[in-house]
């Protein structure tokens, strides 16, 4: 035992020379399945294991836990644990003592000779309630740990906070394996607000309790504990969002996680609130593109795709599976890239996003599908003219990525051609969808002076000096001759 005062204190003194503040948590868990059959105490079934499950847990969130599970939960041990406790506490105060029990409990007759030794106030009901270890004989009552002796114990540890979770119920129903009672108590006995009365819990300066049903109500076998866990994990239970459970978000969740089945019970009067546990970081996701500004959106499972910022994010997500796309306007939308957040305090990383520029082009031809040169394209949005521009030689025009900017998105768009050479031109529309290519044909009329638009088959290259060339276009006959500079 003294090697591990040592080697306890040993890691304080590290932490503190590095300027950490260690937070001192200690706990004793109790749990108890198996009675022995010649005390006539029928046996739980989850008992011992919500126990031990409590116990794993508590201690990967920093308590020292001192667990006593069936044979090992006798009465002897329990108070050799805690005063182990006592004397760790008079060395360095703790932070928070957690005493769970898991078991049977019952009621017997107040010991007013206790009270009175140990200056704790008397039931008012005259009727102690006990917890039934793995060494209780209702053949001597002494074996049973009375509420006084718990709280007797408990009080001498030197703590700033005292959380006492019981998972047992004090009317007894000692033939139903499914209800943590055990004798002949009946529920109209309780005249108190709680299970353990307002007297009792008297010397419980820093204390609260929290018990698994209420005074009316028997505890069922593998329902309180079970919901108990799974609080301490929860996400939702979290409703300050500070990542810190108190006990009243735990009780909190515990009521609606229970209503259909027993009404726990906190019983709290100096409202201390102490934080039970602190879950542990989220991960993160790190989403870029290029370039960057994109929308992010997200799916998990069945649920709608939902947007969640834009790039570059960084956030804390729940654990679970995603998958991510993003989109910014006038590019085309990604490809969606899949993920797992599985451990918590880690840091998650995509793929970068590299998005393609959408286009916005088209071409101006006229009745006999040529295309056409000297014109003008202009853009107009309810009537109003946003964009003008010279056609190309082709008769082909585009947008630039600052000139798409100017669209707002899902508006409609007029497009037509101007020109000195131009009988007419017609209004072609298309809707700015924002994120894929809109290819446009602007058909017109030319008057008779228009250009032809000699094809390239009509290279210098290919032509003879000297040579004459009839063209036709349009019902005009053409002489065209070739020379020597082409």
């Amino acid at each position: 035992m003294r090697l591990y005062y040592i080697l306890f204190f040993l890691i304080l003194s590290c932490l503190s020379l590095n300027g950490v503040e260690a937070q001192i948590k200690a706990a004793v868990i109790v749990g108890v399945s198996d009675y022995p059959a010649k005390s006539n105490i029928p046996d739980l079934q989850h008992s011992s294991q919500e126990a031990k499950s409590l116990s794993n847990f508590l201690t990967e969130r920093g308590y020292q836990c001192h667990t006593l599970l069936d044979r090992e939960a006798t009465k002897k041990n329990l108070e050799s644990s805690i005063q182990t406790l006592i004397e760790m506490s008079e060395q360095k105060s703790l932070d928070h003592f957690i005493f769970y029990f898991n078991g049977r409990g019952t009621r017997i007759e107040d010991d007013p000779v206790f009270s009175v030794l140990y200056f704790i106030d008397e039931d008012k009901d005259e009727l102690d309630e006990c917890l039934l270890l793995s060494d209780a004989d209702p053949a001597d009552l002494d074996t049973y740990l009375r509420d006084d002796a718990l709280f007797e114990f408990v009080t001498q540890i030197k703590t700033d906070a005292i959380t006492l979770i019981l998972d047992c119920s004090f009317n007894g129903v000692a033939d139903n394996i499914s209800i943590k009672g055990f004798g002949e108590s009946t529920a109209d006995e309780f005249d108190g607000v709680n299970v353990m009365k307002e007297g009792d819990v008297g010397a419980l300066e820093k204390g609260l309790v929290l018990s698994a049903s209420a005074p009316d109500q028997p505890a069922l076998d593998g329902a309180f504990s079970t919901a108990l866990l799974d609080a301490l994990k929860a996400e939702k239970a979290d409703t300050s969002q500070d990542r810190d459970l108190s006990v009243a978000e735990i009780y909190a969740y515990l009521k609606n996680a229970l209503k259909d089945k027993q009404v726990p019970y906190l019983f709290d009067p100096q409202q201390h609130n102490p934080t039970l546990v602190t879950l542990p970081e989220l991960p993160t996701l790190e989403i870029i593109s290029e370039p960057s500004g994109a929308e992010v959106y997200l799916t998990k499972g069945q649920k709608r795709r939902e947007y969640i910022g834009s790039t570059p994010f960084l956030q804390e997500l729940q654990k679970g599976q995603y998958r991510i796309d993003v989109q910014k306007l006038a590019f085309h939308r990604s490809p969606v890239q899949d993920i797992e957040l599985s451990e918590y305090s880690q840091s998650y990383t995509l793929e970068p996003f590299v998005l393609k520029p959408i286009g916005i082009h088209g071409i101006v031809r006229d009745d006999n599908g040529n295309p056409t040169e000297n014109l003008k394209v202009i853009i107009k949005h309810k009537g109003k003219e946003i964009w003008r521009e010279d056609a190309e030689r082709n008769g082909s025009f585009h947008l630039s990525q600052e000139q798409q900017s100017w669209l707002k998105l899902d508006q409609v768009y007029e497009v037509s051609a101007i020109g000195s050479n131009l009988l007419s031109s017609e209004r072609v529309t298309f809707t700015f969808r924002g994120y894929q290519d809109i290819d446009l044909i602007v058909p017109v009329a030319l008057d008779g002076t228009a250009p032809i638009l000699i094809d390239s088959v009509f290279s210098s290259s290919r032509l003879v000096p000297s040579e004459d060339l009839l063209l036709l276009g349009d019902e005009v006959l053409i002489t065209l001759t070739v020379t020597d500079d082409g």
